[in-house]
């Protein structure tokens, strides 16, 4: 069994490389040796007398990747989000999609809000400029009422709805396939915007809203059999069991887009009606979160659930705080909109980090000298402080206990997995993510 760092509980979401090596025999062990666990006795599986040849011809194979990303902003247009919209139209395009570009993603963004310029008679709306849109930079204020958004193909899309202060979970599911009665109203998606969708790419949800969700979502529009409440009742339970059923519906609804419960393939963020820190209270033990954080702060996946409100929220918005501690999402108080520059370019970056992140490795067969021994395989991660976290194997996926810091091999695809809460968590303080392993003993 291998010993496991006391720090594994510290792993939540900023960033990770990860980076397999799996060279000689004697490049494992010294690996391990930075962790203390000793040298080449550690790792089992090697027989008496045995000549040990070097797995694979390479020490360190980098098997870091990119996957395409699709980015759905979800915006609440209601009357108490003036600034904050206005903040999102000057913020999108240098502090959000420019930082994507130079990190060379393949990304598109896709918005569901009410789209509007100077000439639009909607109290409430979006209208979003070049680069990301075909509308020339200054040209939103010039737009007549009748002016759809300027849609770039491959890059920015806008499915214009009214997203209003406590429906945005319905709006999301219904506005999918533009069902209930929700096609945009430009006509540019009359089947939905999963048409905009990649079922390669990654996806990425940004809630935007100061209030809860409390609205009723019916999956068949001609019936009321099925219906979901997704109703967060201003706290912390509430808020999960509507995470729970929002993401059943969702994963339902597409999987071949979002994924299944064991996989899924979006995260979820949420700019929402928390407390900042330092005052944040976690609502499970009552503890400050981070007694030495700052309101601009980002809150991890690792942190709890937040019931206070900030100034002018009108709630925490628990249910997709939740939905952000699920899928490996961040979390940001609305009320710091002042911010937003600083808050775009952080998400922007741990996008990058979420789509550079392998939680499946192949076990290379290609240029070894000798078979891969598969139950000397070690996974450790490495945190951004320098710590050394050794994770602990698992017979399979069935065996995976929720715990964040687990692993297992996997015959049939001769892959070795992260488990799911592992994957999730390790998108976080983690820098590097390192397996190592021996070599099947070749006899002379």
């Amino acid at each position: 069994m291998i010993a496991t760092s006391g720090h594994h509980a510290r792993l939540g979401l900023v960033g990770i490389s990860f980076l397999a090596v799996i060279g000689a025999c004697t490049a494992a062990a010294s690996i391990l040796n930075s962790s203390g666990m000793g040298g080449a006795g550690d790792l089992t599986g090697f027989g008496g007398g045995a000549t040990q040849e070097a797995c694979i011809d390479s020490r360190a194979i980098d098997i870091s990747t990119s996957r395409p990303v699709d980015v759905i902003f979800v915006i609440d247009d209601s009357g108490s989000m003036t600034e904050e919209l206005e903040l999102i139209e000057n913020n999108i395009n240098e502090h959000f999609a420019e930082v994507m570009d130079k990190a060379g993603l393949d990304y598109r963004v896709i918005m569901i809000v009410a789209h509007g310029g100077g000439g639009f008679t909607i109290y409430n709306s979006v209208c979003i400029e070049a680069p990301l849109s075909t509308i020339p930079k200054g040209g939103c204020s010039k737009l007549s009422g009748d002016t759809p958004p300027g849609n770039n193909p491959g890059k920015f899309y806008h499915y214009s709805y009214d997203v209003q202060s406590n429906n945005s979970l319905c709006v999301i599911l219904d506005t999918l396939f533009a069902t209930n009665n929700r096609p945009d109203q430009y006509g540019l998606a009359p089947d939905g915007w999963v048409k905009w969708l990649r079922k390669s790419a990654f996806k990425i949800f940004i809630e935007v809203t100061d209030d809860m969700s409390a609205c009723t979502w019916y999956p068949d529009q001609n019936s009321s059999k099925g219906k979901k409440l997704f109703n967060d009742y201003n706290s912390s339970l509430g808020g999960q069991i509507t995470a729970l059923e929002w993401d059943k519906a969702l994963l339902k609804l597409s999987p071949e887009q979002f994924g299944t419960k064991d996989q899924r393939n979006y995260a979820f963020y949420s700019i929402v009606g928390l407390l900042e820190k330092p005052n944040a209270v976690d609502s499970d033990n009552g503890i400050v979160i981070d007694p030495l954080g700052k309101p601009e702060d980002l809150f991890t996946p690792s942190e709890g659930i937040v019931d206070d409100i900030c100034s002018i929220a009108v709630s925490a918005g628990q249910s997709y705080q939740w939905l952000s501690k699920m899928t490996g999402g961040l979390r940001y108080p609305v009320c710091q909109a002042a911010e937003f520059d600083v808050v775009f370019e952080k998400i922007a970056s741990s996008i990058d980090s979420i789509t550079s992140t392998v939680c499946t490795v192949e076990i290379p067969t290609g240029g070894t000298k000798g078979a891969v021994d598969v139950s000397t395989v070690q996974v450790e991660v490495e945190t951004i402080d320098g710590e050394i976290i050794s994770l602990h194997p698992v017979a399979g996926q069935a065996f995976c206990t929720g715990a964040n810091d687990e692993f297992y091999y996997d015959k049939v695809s001769n892959t070795v997995m992260l488990c799911p809460e592992t994957c999730v968590e390790s998108k976080s303080i983690a820098k590097e993510v390192r397996m190592t392993a021996g070599c099947i003993s070749q006899v002379d």
